[in-house]
């Protein structure tokens, strides 16, 4: 694995060819590490010549998350990804009517930190 951004910059990263759009996530690992919660999450992009990234989510503070089995494992089809004080917010199933968090969002994690990996 390479680290190819983190913080801030993996809001301007997670775009164009690397954006999660359209692309598969296949596989969650969530675990406490020193007593903070964190997940990594890993993708598939399509528009990057099917490069695989793993997003880190570091010391999350909330968490939803729905799957059924009468739904495809995981088709990203919309995404929200912003900072909003001390806190990143992704979404993978948002509610495309508003920009910023809503209570209708799906599978989502606020977290403090973010890091990007190719994989």
């Amino acid at each position: 694995m390479e680290l190819v951004s983190n913080g801030d910059s993996v809001l301007n990263y997670l775009t164009d060819d690397n954006s999660l759009i359209s692309s598969t996530l296949f596989r969650i690992d969530l675990y406490c590490n020193d007593s903070e919660l964190r997940a990594d999450l890993y993708f598939t992009l399509p528009y990057a010549n099917q490069i695989k990234l793993m997003i880190r989510l570091i010391n999350i503070s909330e968490v939803g998350f729905y799957f059924n089995t009468s739904h495809f494992f995981y088709q990203v089809t919309n995404c929200k990804l912003f900072r909003q004080n001390d806190f990143f917010y992704l979404s993978l199933d948002p509610d495309e009517s508003d920009p910023l968090m809503s209570v209708n969002d799906q599978d989502f994690f606020w977290c403090r930190d973010i890091e990007v990996y190719t994989i």
